[in-house]
């Protein structure tokens, strides 16, 4: 038996996500001979089954499939959001129909789905699982750019940010590179710029799944965010910066639309960003990893957190409330409405077996 074939992964995979790979590739193997033995029935086992009911009803198929299409759609954003997107930011061609299956095979309830013939499943929804990736990366830009576009009008950015989370690359205008790179001091000083990141950058990554907010106070940032949302958020920043220094500027004479390093509309990369994105997120994610277990890294998050805390305790107690001891006299809405007084009289209404 020949060796099965490695597929192709994009970056290191977490523990997790290889167990997810792994029944990936025993579920497929185990389809494809499932498959091959249809494919190889004799024409005399099919001709002696005309005279039986017709055992694939195409119409009846695509009805099943358009039945259970909105359920299956919200599954498979939800296994992608939950499970996957966490690791791997872009679809890869040949893992789409293993997630979808995955995803399937993850919810019980599709009872419906699961009864559609596997290839017609895969056909059909396919397609979807990209769809998924592609919602979930431009929900993170779209928060990224809100926040930054709020924050910027309200002068709540650090002066000199993205210094010390990123700084202009040497000759990047006769490189064709982009003009960002990673900053030396990321992770390695405690700066304004890495908190303003850190707390209104990242958070937009999968901000559903990773909900910050609600943690950022009982856990470090390396406990809510995966070393791809990081390298992912600091990649986005590289591509969109610009973009967001235009969309400040753009009531300005002189003002030019910057064109953004990693996506473009021109660009007819399937995955939406261009090879050199893929490559300078790939190099951010191996230097987060490097660079999280470093002392001071490590640090510095206990520091980001002790500061929420210490901020939001400032806010309860100037938003608490003050306690009313004391009724308020209503004796004055009271005056001349005998009925409703008679209504309060408790001791009347005891006796009268009330």
């Amino acid at each position: 038996m020949p060796p099965k074939r490695k597929r192709k992964t994009q970056g290191e995979l977490e523990p997790k996500t290889k167990s997810i790979w792994t029944g990936i590739e025993v579920y497929e193997d185990n389809r494809k001979r499932l498959r091959g033995r249809e494919l190889n029935r004799s024409n005399d086992d099919i001709s002696d089954s005309e005279s039986e009911p017709e055992r694939y009803d195409k119409d009846k198929i695509i009805a099943q499939l358009k039945d259970s299409e909105s359920g299956v759609i919200t599954v498979i954003n939800g296994f992608i959001m939950r499970r996957i997107f966490p690791t791997l930011k872009f679809a890869v061609k040949d893992m789409l129909s293993g997630f979808l299956l995955s995803a399937r095979n993850s919810n019980p309830s599709l009872t419906l789905a699961r009864n559609i013939p596997v290839e017609d499943f895969i056909t059909h929804f396919k397609g979807k699982v990209s769809t998924a990736f592609s919602n979930l990366r431009h929900s993170t830009q779209t928060n990224s750019r809100s926040n930054y576009l709020k924050d910027a009008n309200e002068g709540k950015i650090p002066t000199g940010f993205p210094e010390n989370v990123l700084m202009v690359r040497q000759n990047y205008e006769v490189s064709g590179q982009s003009k960002y790179i990673l900053h030396n001091n990321y992770r390695r000083k405690d700066t304004k710029e890495f908190h303003y990141f850190a707390t209104r950058i990242l958070p937009c990554v999968n901000a559903r799944h990773t909900n910050y907010k609600a943690k950022c106070g009982i856990k470090m940032l390396s406990q809510v965010f995966t070393e791809s949302d990081e390298a992912y958020a600091l990649a986005l920043l590289i591509n969109e910066y610009e973009s967001y220094q235009f969309k400040l500027l753009k009531d300005k004479e002189g003002a030019t639309k910057p064109r953004k390093p990693f996506t473009s509309s021109m660009s007819g990369c399937q995955q939406g960003w261009n090879h050199q994105g893929l490559e300078t997120f790939t190099s951010i994610l191996k230097e987060v990893r490097r660079r999280r277990k470093e002392n001071f890294s490590i640090s510095l998050e206990g520091e980001i957190m002790a500061t929420y805390n210490e901020e939001a305790g400032r806010q309860r107690r100037k938003t608490k409330k003050v306690k009313v001891n004391t009724e308020f006299d209503f004796s004055e809405h009271l005056k001349g409405n005998d009925l409703v007084i008679g209504f309060m009289k408790e001791d009347k209404l005891r006796a009268d077996g009330v």
